[in-house]
């Protein structure tokens, strides 16, 4: 192979902070050019970059430097041919249009940046005049760097772009048995292309995985950097998307890469294991694609795309080895299609041989159900002939025709496989297990990797909630099945009521259209709340059971049951042990909250208009449910009336007790005052006006407030401030009291910010205003004083040392810091470990707040569509699965989300931990000297979070973990707060 060297021509691309991976060069924003360096920037670019930690699968690839102005970078080159290869990604959303130019030509004309497109972009060009200038242009839109390498050409160099290797790595042999190692140190990913050009070939190889690694792959039909097929073992990066299937940390995939655009074609879980060696094996005959692994066939498909190309081999992060490489030339005579037939039919008549099997064993009416499949299948055994497929064409044909008709037979010969290798009777009408609250259960009987019992454990304690999932796995259709729960009773004869037990069956919403997100079945998102449902045969059905122990409960362990009953099967009687631990979560949590609830949404799909009684019994729903959830939300829905002094003045005359109300319930914080406008708009005249009831008018109007800062202006701006303060603190709920003051400002806003955080807090310097900010792209130093609560987006923590120098000097000054969170969260395609572990870095980032914009940015019709945009989507929608759907709305208010309990659930632990504190914090007080061992421990168990917790995107797959950690923590707030009455 005739690789590239890397000399002194790599540049890595960062804003300084980030590492910089060997053999490369660092280019920051001041990086500007000058003879004696021999490259750099043209003008300074201004801004800095952020690097995203695991967000890339590389140190050179997890950061760049971006800029919405035309910039150029020039290097000092011998005239000669080059070849350049730029690498232009943003991880977690696109970027563009943009054009590059380079020596004159045009490299890339006016084409987006895709997201996480992490190959090369290769060009060769020539330099005259000892100077290459690489031109980067954008019409107001961001482009971005993140690396760039420049190779001389040799001459006797075959033109050959599509072998690149980005960083060092070892040349080897081309021959079968030996060893091509792709060494992953230092976050170089590493790219060998081999042979030639072929259409029809085997290529395989036998691959031992080395500890730490991320992700090896095959390629075939490789035809550059951007266009190939890919058969890769990949580590599952926890908390993003796509959501791997369920069983592991880690999956199988076949990737197609086509000019950029990347669609995964298969998921498959598999966790490999370090040292052991496995063989991969990739057939492409004409449109027909099979993988392999250990000589079992775990994928085909058939697709048109790419007909040529070479083989490739490909790691990134740790270590592998590749043995034995071989590419295979295949001829395609009829006797090839025949074969492939003889084999299906063959694999056809196995799995009607234990169909048989099984119906023999079988309850009868499941014999009945699925009789018309089986004769659909044993007719197509005796129909179909292999021998004419002479083609393609015609084994496509024939092909067809084997699989039509058979679209219901084959998952049910599956999914009885599947219950049968559990160890399941099959002449019963269903059978049942338990998952925990934390794992998807998906309709394919194979998903299910919980426990087949009749008992269930839970462990929580007083004001708390706990859920698991029973999991009915039907052997025939089973009609009007509902639970009853009986009282959970303790030895000492204490009673938890039966209606502290709430269950639903998990609704499936249909899939999104893109193919990485499709699930069979669809995802398991919703629980509405019904007298019965109906459980269909084939198809896992797991319902939610939730557990709620008030406060007062005598702690100690209870026992109960729950009945499962079904109109045509026999009941299950499901036993319950639950330990309830001797302490009490407080109503309202640590941790601050700030979801919001929009009235549109709720008026529009409930057909209630609002400011009517029936409206806003509604919103109670909904605000109820938030608050159950120990989520607040953040509005007021306060009116403005204006009087006959000009000012407008907030009506009051119901506020009270709502307020007190949903303060009783656990509401820990509100938004109050004026805000003054989002993004680029802020202090704009267009938003510096309010909706006010003019009295002697008897309408409304809109008031605005005159030129920023003018007479009138000031004068509206503290009388509304000083209404609002002097009612709450005569009510004594100043303190939950927050000004949302605007959101997600730019530089240009930062001087309106200083000065109108100056006259609100004019007013009172209590006052707590709240700010968005979207990024850290001005020097974090510069940003407004006068913002009392920064709230930011969860990766800025991993940004770099001088991001979090000045976090901690501002929580120093008694800033609070919160973050917030809009895109790649919550969304229904993410594990549900994502959900909960969101909390445990919060804790581990000592971050007291959370914002989120809205639970109910409804689609047209949300139980069938949970993306907010139309396709085709741009790489950051695609990541937008339940994106502002939290809950659903029903037919008289909200249906919950699995989502939206296992983020009560991440709540609640975050409140463990902030209890534990509390409690520690009253026993050092006592300054005994007997307490010192107490003190050690717990504190040990204060900083669990951080086993749990990498970094802001990467957190454990374990959830045995969680249950572990929290029990812990339980223990020693028992420990010390017993120790505290001592």
């Amino acid at each position: 192979m005739a690789g590239m060297t890397i000399l002194g021509n790599s540049y890595d691309f960062d804003f300084g902070n980030s590492p910089t991976i060997p053999g490369f060069t660092k280019v920051t924003p001041q990086t500007l050019y000058s003879p004696e360096a021999g490259f750099g920037w043209d003008q300074p670019l201004g801004v800095w970059n952020p690097s995203w930690g695991e967000w890339g699968p590389d140190a050179l690839r997890e950061d760049y430097l971006f800029s919405a102005r035309n910039r150029t970078f020039r290097l000092d080159l011998p005239d000669a041919s080059y070849r350049l290869a730029l690498i232009m990604t943003h991880p977690r959303g696109d970027r563009g249009p943009v054009t590059v130019r380079a020596a004159g030509k045009t490299l890339i004309s006016n084409r987006e940046l895709a997201a996480a497109d992490y190959e090369p972009r290769i060009f060769t060009v020539e330099v005259t005049g000892g100077k290459l200038e690489i031109e980067f242009l954008s019409r107001n839109r961001l482009w971005l760097i993140n690396g760039l390498s420049v190779d001389k050409v040799k001459k006797s160099e075959k033109r050959c772009s599509d072998e690149i290797i980005m960083g060092a790595w070892e040349t080897v042999s081309d021959k079968p048995g030996k060893e091509k190692r792709l060494p992953g140190k230092d976050g170089v990913v590493n790219l060998l292309a081999l042979g030639e050009d072929r259409e029809n070939y085997t290529v395989q190889a036998r691959l031992e995985i080395e500890k730490g690694f991320r992700q090896a792959t095959l390629l075939f039909r490789y035809r550059n950097a951007n266009t190939y097929y890919a058969l890769a073992i990949q580590k599952a990066e926890t908390g993003l998307n796509p959501l791997p299937p369920p069983g592991g940390s880690s999956y199988i995939r076949l990737l197609k890469n086509e000019n950029g655009q990347s669609t995964v074609l298969f998921h498959l879980p598999f966790e490999p294991v370090p040292g052991r060696t496995y063989k991969l094996r990739a057939e492409c005959v004409d449109s027909l694609i099979k993988c392999h692994i250990d000589d079992k066939l775990i994928f085909e498909t058939i697709d048109h795309s790419l007909k040529t190309g070479r083989i490739a081999l490909r790691n990134s992060g740790g270590h592998c080895v590749f043995r034995d490489v071989e590419q295979k030339s295949v001829t395609v005579p009829s006797v090839y299609f025949q074969a492939d037939l003889t084999a299906r039919l063959a694999e056809l008549r196995g799995t009607a041989l234990r169909l048989d099997t099984f119906l023999k064993t079988a309850n009868p009416e499941l014999g009945n159900n699925i009789k018309s499949d089986v004769q659909i299948l044993h007719r197509k055994l005796k129909e179909i002939s292999p021998a004419g497929a002479t083609n393609f064409s015609s084994w496509k044909t024939l092909f067809e025709k084997l699989q039509s008709g058979l679209e219901n037979v084959l998952p049910a010969a599956a999914y009885l496989e599947s219950l049968n290798a559990m160890g399941i009777r099959l002449d019963k009408d269903y059978a049942a297990g338990i998952e925990n609250s934390l794992t998807k259960v998906f309709r394919r009987a194979e998903s299910f990797h919980g426990e087949i019992t009749d008992r269930v454990r839970l462990e929580l304690c007083r004001n708390e909630y706990e859920s698991f999932q029973l999991v009915l796995m039907p052997l025939r259709n089973l009609n009007a099945v509902s639970i009853e729960a009986g009282d959970l009773i303790s030895r000492k004869g204490s009673r938890i009521n039966k209606k502290f037990i709430k269950w639903s069956p998990v609704c499936y919403i249909p899939n999104p259209p893109e193919k990485e997100f499709r699930r069979e079945g669809g995802w398991p998102d919703a629980l509405p709340e019904v007298r019965h449902f109906n459980a269909e045969f084939g198809k896992l059905q797991p319902v939610w059971i939730t557990l709620y122990v008030p406060e007062g409960v005598q702690a100690g362990e209870y026992q109960g049951e729950l009945t499962v009953k079904i109109a045509n099967a026999a009941p299950l009687r499901l036993h319950i042990d639950v330990t309830v631990w001797d302490f009490t979560l407080p109503r309202s949590s640590f941790l601050k909250t700030a979801f919001g609830l929009w009235d549109n949404f709720l008026s529009k799909y409930h057909n209630l208009p609002e400011n009517t009684p029936a409206f806003a019994a509604l919103r109670r729903k909904y605000t109820d449910n938030m608050l159950a959830h120990r989520i607040s939300f953040r509005n007021t829905g306060i009116n403005y009336r204006l009087k006959a002094d000009g000012v407008p003045t907030a009506d009051f005359s119901d506020f009270d007790q709502k307020l007190k109300a949903d303060l009783e319930k656990g509401r820990n914080c509100f938004f109050y005052g004026l805000n003054f406008g989002a993004a680029g708009k802020v202090g704009t005249p267009e938003v510096l006006k309010m909706n006010v009831y003019d009295e002697a008018a008897g309408k409304m109007v809109s008031y605005p407030f005159g030129p920023a800062f003018s007479e009138k202006f000031n004068r509206t701006v503290t009388a509304v401030f000083r209404n609002w303060v002097k009612h709450l603190k005569a009510g004594g709920w100043f303190k939950p009291a927050y000004n949302y003051t605007c959101d997600e400002p730019g530089r240009e806003s930062y001087e309106f910010i200083r000065k109108v955080t100056d006259l609100i807090h004019s007013v009172d310097k209590e006052i707590k205003t709240v700010v968005p900010m979207t990024d850290f792209s001005d020097d974090p130093a510069n940003v407004p004083e006068g913002i009392d609560v920064w709230v930011y987006h969860a990766h800025c923590n991993d940004i770099n040392d001088s991001i979090r120098r000045e976090i901690d000097k501002r929580r120093g000054q008694g800033k609070e810091m919160w973050w917030y969170v809009s895109w790649e969260h919550f969304l229904t395609t993410q594990e549900l470990l994502a959900h909960r572990a969101y909390f445990w870095k919060m804790w581990k980032y000592n971050i007291t707040g959370l914002l989120y914009w809205t639970i109910n940015s409804w689609t047209a019709d949300p139980w069938k569509n949970l993306h907010r945009w139309a396709p085709p989507y741009k790489a950051r929608q695609r990541l937008d699965f339940g994106n502002a759907f939290l809950v659903y709305p029903g037919e008289t208010g909200p249906v919950n989300t699995i989502r939206w309990e296992l983020l009560r659930d991440g709540i609640e632990d975050y409140d463990y931990f902030a209890l534990l504190k509390e409690k520690l914090a009253v026993l050092k007080q006592a300054d005994n000297k007997n307490n010192a061992a107490l003190i050690e421990s717990a504190e040990k168990v204060l900083r669990l979070a951080e086993s749990l917790v990498k970094n802001t995107n990467t957190f454990t797959g374990d959830a045995r973990k969680i249950y572990d950690i929290r029990r812990k923590i339980a223990e020693k707030i028992i420990a010390v707060q017993q120790q505290n009455k001592n």
